[in-house]
């Protein structure tokens, strides 16, 4: 372990998952967490010091309205980040990004704190390409990825320092779980594929994790999850409809669940860019789960035969490495 004391920052979901997996580079007492509020980062920092952004969300179709709340969000963020760093001592600040963080990143920089950057594991990022010009070090978790960052160091996921428990195991498992994870954007789009397929689905029963979509069928149990619910659910269910999430996506590889990958795009308003796609065509080459963009492909995917083969890579733990690389710097 690394004697140093360490700021852990991210946003919820995969971001969050990744960083809180290699918390114990540094004990207990030598670390703290800074993320937003959600159900998701509540739940898995429940045993650590952490410290959540409230941040007050402005809704408004004017354009002048948007930028004057964007600036107060800034703003709020901003007056939240001095609070925080004031009264509390560390010397790195990890990060698997965080658009809302970044102002704390560079105000951390600014005070002389270490910047170490990893890149998430969904794949080149905005905030990465900000940050790696301030960064102390920088860690990619994909070969591609490396001649993105200059000078950065690959490193094998951070997801292989995930431990999984012994989730039991039901009588009744025939019923459909739908998770599109915590992040902000609606995918009203996947609600409306499943409801236009309904009189396709004989006999099954739907679960959903819907997140912050408006859009749900009548037919369609509607309920919110902490963490070890979901992976209950996921674990159980006799096939897991998610979106192209990286935690959903590598959760349901290692538990060889059946899934079906709906991929977010940014063209409906569903995430800020692309990225989904580029993880579901990792995993649809190497696991169990088949990617659908319709009614009629989810259908299709449910009616066919799942390959109950999978090759898992050999896990790398990547703290050794992580640790390695900060002590002879």
């Amino acid at each position: 372990m690394l004697k140093s004391r360490i700021c852990f920052l991210s946003s919820p979901g995969g971001h969050l998952a990744q960083l809180h997996s290699i918390r114990n580079i540094v004990p207990r007492e030598n670390r703290f967490f800074v993320t937003q509020i959600s159900k998701d980062s509540y739940t898995t920092l429940i045993d650590e010091t952490a410290f959540f952004f409230n941040i007050n969300v402005h809704k408004s179709n004017n354009l002048f309205s948007i930028q004057i709340g964007r600036a107060l969000t800034a703003f709020h963020i901003l007056l939240q980040s001095i609070r925080i760093i004031s009264k509390n001592k560390f010397d790195y600040l990890v990060t698997t990004g965080a658009s809302t963080g970044l102002v704390f990143c560079f105000l951390s920089w600014l005070l002389g704190k270490k910047i170490i950057f990893i890149e998430t594991y969904a794949g080149i990022t905005r905030f990465g390409k900000l940050l790696h010009l301030v960064s102390y070090k920088t860690f990619v978790q994909w070969p591609s990825h490396v001649g993105s960052h200059p000078d950065s160091v690959l490193i094998p996921p951070l997801y292989n320092c995930l431990e999984y428990e012994e989730y039991e195991i039901t009588s009744n498992c025939n019923f459909v779980y739908v998770s599109v994870g915590s992040t902000k954007y609606q995918f009203n789009r996947l609600f409306e594929m499943l409801d236009n397929a309904k009189n396709k689905f004989k006999g099954l029963k739907f679960i959903g994790q819907i997140g912050h979509s408006a859009y749900v069928p009548d037919f369609f149990s509607r309920k919110l999850f902490h963490k070890k619910n979901h992976m209950r659910l996921m674990n159980n269910c006799s096939i897991f409809i998610t979106h192209g999430g990286s935690s959903n996506l590598w959760d349901s590889e290692k538990l060889k669940v059946k899934t079906i990958v709906v991929p977010r795009l940014s063209k409906f308003g569903e995430h800020i860019d692309d990225h989904q796609l580029f993880l579901t065509e990792k995993y649809v080459k190497r696991s169990m789960a088949k990617v659908a963009h319709s009614s009629e492909e989810i259908v299709e995917a449910i009616k066919t035969e799942f390959n109950e083969e999978i090759d898992i890579e050999d896990v790398v733990n990547p703290i050794p490495i992580i640790i390695k690389q900060l002590e002879t710097n």
